[in-house]
């Protein structure tokens, strides 16, 4: 029958007005549409995470072409580093003689930097104060062997030629290696850093040094050229602070071990480990802290 015939029209019209009207209706939320809905919104999660994997992939690949290039790169400096055999020679009767060095004039580990190449550092620190008096010298090069390399155990005494790993004081990051040298009776320490130490090429040397009253001081050295761009900004800012702490903690346990400065040790708390952290203290009337 035609749709527009008026007979039909009121027949349609009162189906909406039967007790069973409801079987004429195709609710919103009956289990076919939900069914549609619900197979379009996986189709849309599928492309998304699609869109996203792919996004993902395109990223890796980008970080993994930009690795290859600095890897290259790293290689290419490193090769350029080397020693032409038109380098003159360190001379015979000293610790590097027979290697080659980029400055004729300079004998030892510091002939292989230069100030004039990319990355040059160059930053002391004290003389500090490590021993007012009576120490030893076998005492103290026992204490200097056990504080100079920052982040380390003081229990691990520092052995001539050994190679050990480097973290950050106070922290477990890892920065990389450091070969070390011990000279003069073990009153002289170089640390030098291995290829992937993040302030590679550089060394850093120690010296232990006693004056005519009898006090012991550490002075120290650290230069060399850094083959990362720029991060010998940061070895030349943090440098000095670094050791300078390691000073004072070489200071604090050796007057632990003397019972001695008994008020520089209440009122600034030198320990191991830990920077110094102001506390007041007096003397009563029998010169005890309180």
């Amino acid at each position: 029958m035609d749709p527009t015939n008026p007979v039909w029209r009121r027949h349609d019209r009162h189906r909406f007005i039967r007790h069973d009207a409801h079987r004429f209706f195709t609710p919103l939320g009956n289990a076919k549409r939900r069914a549609v809905e619900a197979s379009e919104a996986a189709r849309k999660a599928q492309e998304v995470e699609a869109a996203e994997q792919a996004a993902f992939e395109r990223e890796l690949a980008a970080l993994r072409d930009d690795f290859a290039e600095r890897k290259l790169e790293y290689e290419l400096r490193r090769f350029q580093q080397k020693y032409s055999p038109e380098q003159p020679r360190a001379p015979k009767g000293n610790p590097d003689g027979g290697q080659w060095t980029r400055d004729a004039g300079k004998v030892g580990s510091e002939a292989a930097f230069r100030p004039g190449e990319p990355g040059w550092h160059d930053y002391q620190a004290g003389p500090n104060l490590v021993c007012a008096g009576g120490c030893s010298r076998e005492e103290m090069v026992d204490q200097f062997a056990r504080f100079s390399l920052p982040g380390a155990d003081p229990s691990m005494l520092i052995e001539d030629g050994a190679t050990y790993r480097v973290h950050i004081p106070g922290t477990d990051r890892y920065v990389g290696d450091i070969r070390t040298r011990v000279e003069n009776d073990g009153l002289t320490i170089e640390n030098r850093t291995v290829p992937g130490h993040i302030f590679f090429d550089g060394m850093v040397t120690r010296q232990l040094t006693q004056t005519r009253d009898g006090a012991w001081y550490v002075t120290t050295r650290g230069l060399g050229n850094n083959v990362e761009p720029g991060i010998n900004i940061v070895n030349q800012l943090v440098g000095p602070e670094v050791f300078n702490e390691l000073d004072r903690q070489m200071r604090a346990n050796i007057e632990r071990h003397h019972g001695k400065g008994i008020l520089d040790l209440a009122s600034n708390r030198m320990d191991g480990g830990r920077r110094p952290c102001q506390r007041n203290a007096a003397l009563g009337e029998r010169d005890e802290v309180r």
